[in-house]
This record gives C-alpha cells, sequence and structure tokens, in this order.
C-alpha cells in the first residue's frame, strides 16, 4: 500500500509560488521566502534522479506536479494522487495533471520494458505472437489476464488487443 500524500503547505505556496507555463518546473518564486538565496521570477525546484520536479516548501519537500494541480485547481490533492496523463513525469503543464486513483494509474502506463514485443499487451510465446490483456468489468474493476489467442505476425496479435483495449492505440 503506498504511503498517504501529506497535505501541501497552502499558505506558503500561495505567498512564494506561481504557474509559471514557460519554466522547466511549471513553477515560479513569486516572492522571496525568508531566510533564502533565491531570487523571484527564478525556476522553482529542483529535478529528482526519478525526472520528478521537487521544491522545498518550508522545510517539507513536495512535487512539483502536486503544486502546479493546486495552483491550477485550487484543489489540494491530498491523499489522492496527481498522475501525468502523457506519462512524461517532467510536464507539468496542468492540461496534462488528473487526480488519479491507483487503478486508473495502472491504465496509464506504457509496454513493460522487458517485452518481447514494440506492443502493449502482445507477447512471445511458444514461437508465435500472443494477444494478451485484462478488460473492463461491468462493474469497473478489471478482469484477470485473458489470452486471445496466439497469432503469426505481431500485428495481427495487437490488432487483436485492440478489440479489448482499443485506448492503447
Amino acid at each position: 500500500m503506498p504511503t498517504p500524500t501529506p497535505a501541501l503547505p497552502i499558505e506558503y505556496i500561495d505567498k512564494y509560488l506561481g504557474l509559471c507555463p514557460s519554466s522547466e518546473s511549471g513553477l515560479k518564486w513569486i516572492a522571496r521566502p525568508p531566510r533564502s538565496r533565491i531570487s523571484v521570477g527564478s525556476v522553482a525546484g529542483s529535478r529528482t534522479h526519478e525526472g520528478y520536479w521537487r521544491v522545498k516548501c518550508n522545510g517539507q519537500e513536495c512535487r512539483a506536479h502536486r503544486i502546479v494541480f493546486y495552483l491550477a485547481t485550487g484543489t489540494d490533492p491530498e491523499g489522492v494522487e496527481v498522475d501525468h496523463i502523457d506519462r512524461d513525469r517532467s510536464n507539468n503543464d496542468p492540461l496534462n495533471l488528473r487526480l488519479a486513483k491507483p487503478s486508473l494509474q495502472q491504465r496509464n502506463r506504457g509496454k513493460q520494458k522487458n517485452s518481447t514485443s514494440q506492443y502493449k499487451g502482445v507477447c512471445l510465446q511458444g514461437g508465435r505472437w500472443a494477444a494478451r490483456c485484462c478488460i473492463w468489468l461491468p462493474d469497473g474493476t478489471l478482469s484477470k489476464t485473458r489470452h486471445h489467442g496466439k497469432y503469426d505476425t505481431e500485428e495481427e496479435a495487437y490488432a487483436e488487443v485492440l478489440k479489448y483495449r482499443p485506448e492503447w492505440a
């Protein structure tokens, strides 16, 4: 179970940070915090080794995409994840961010790094290409992995996967 995300320091963010579409992090400093060497108008934050932007707010490290979401919507995403729609962790454009439950984030994954195919939901099994994917059940939950047949080409298998998961196109 993921660790719940803490509340953002709203008063600090409102006072010192602002949206800036031309900034790499999506944020800029609009006022100089006390006891800091930050210059007003500069890019707020630094990039982590994971590719996310983070900003130190009153001693608390906050992910920049959460701050951008708050400043764009006025909603503190406490306890809920903020998802990058295009899966680019550094793209903090407000139009690229949405609140997401873990199940929605899982649907937004790319193909696995160890995949034998160039297509999501297709793998090589016994010399033939297998189409495999979960499907959405009427109650809104995912089924277990379904095998939808084996094919001579990757493209045929992918076409079969797209019948069940058209959003992967």
